[in-house]
């Protein structure tokens, strides 16, 4: 350490809280990238299902890049329920009900709601431990400055032991008024 530094003191509760505050603002950028990712997975999956139930021209540049983009998302719910035909459309395409799809966007769904509430959770807990060091720390001036106020006037705390730290001189009483000294 050199010489001009000073050593650099940390208050008792500090430290604590932001050793649990960097940890939940880490926690809440993921929840939100998270929530960011089921957001977009939901708006790929609605658009694959409503592609697939009218039947789009599957060798459209668009309708490929949706069909890929939604078969990862829909991996661990394929062959849960049968999709069931509704016909052909003008290009011979095949209309498809997959309710697959709906059942992957409400579980996707339920996901999304919980990663906000948590993200909520965390954001509020964040707001809660900053307020609260803000209170301490208008407390701990307020208590600071009511000490040295009572150090420093006593007469007007309401204490009743004067500490002396000179002692006054009497004051002097005129016997006759009506002279002058």
């Amino acid at each position: 350490m050199n010489q001009n530094q000073t050593p650099q003191t940390v208050e008792p509760g500090k430290s604590h809280d932001s050793l649990l505050r960097i940890p939940a603002l880490v926690v809440r950028v993921l929840g939100y990238m998270i929530y960011a990712y089921l957001v977009v997975v939901e708006v790929v999956l609605a658009l694959a299902f409503t592609l697939q139930l009218l039947g789009a021209n599957p060798t459209s540049e668009f309708v490929r890049w949706i069909y890929r983009s939604s078969d990862r998302a829909m991996n661990p719910f394929r062959g849960i329920f049968e999709p069931i035909q509704l016909g052909t459309s003008r290009q011979a395409v095949p209309a498809v009900f997959d309710t697959s799809f709906l059942f992957a966007m409400v579980i996707y769904g339920i996901v999304c709601i919980a990663v906000h509430m948590g993200v909520t959770w965390l954001g509020d807990r964040v707001h809660r431990m900053d307020r609260d060091r803000a209170r301490q720390a208008r407390l701990d001036a307020y208590a600071d400055a009511s000490e040295s106020y009572r150090v420093h006037r006593p007469d007007l705390m309401g204490s009743t032991t004067v500490t002396p730290t000179a002692a006054a001189p009497a004051p002097t009483v005129n016997p006759h008024p009506t002279e002058i000294q």
